[in-house]
């Protein structure tokens, strides 16, 4: 029991110094309030999303027309 709680209350502060560790680092762990606006897709990785709430389906994926892919 002691073991676990141990581990535990190690794994949790070694976690939250990381955190706090890449807060203060020119990295950060947030975007600001402008990039946010923007968007994450566009400011972090160079693309822009797309909205995948009108795609559909020509055929449904099963386990038969994937193997035919």
């Amino acid at each position: 029991m002691l073991c676990s709680l141990t581990i535990v209350v190690y794994s949790a502060v070694l976690g939250l110094l990381v955190l706090m560790g890449l807060d203060k680092s020119p990295l950060g762990l947030r975007v600001t309030d402008y990039e946010e606006q923007i968007g994450a897709d566009v400011i972090e990785h160079g693309l822009a999303g797309t909205n995948v709430a009108r795609y559909h389906l020509e055929k449904p994926l099963t386990s038969k027309t994937f193997a035919q892919q």
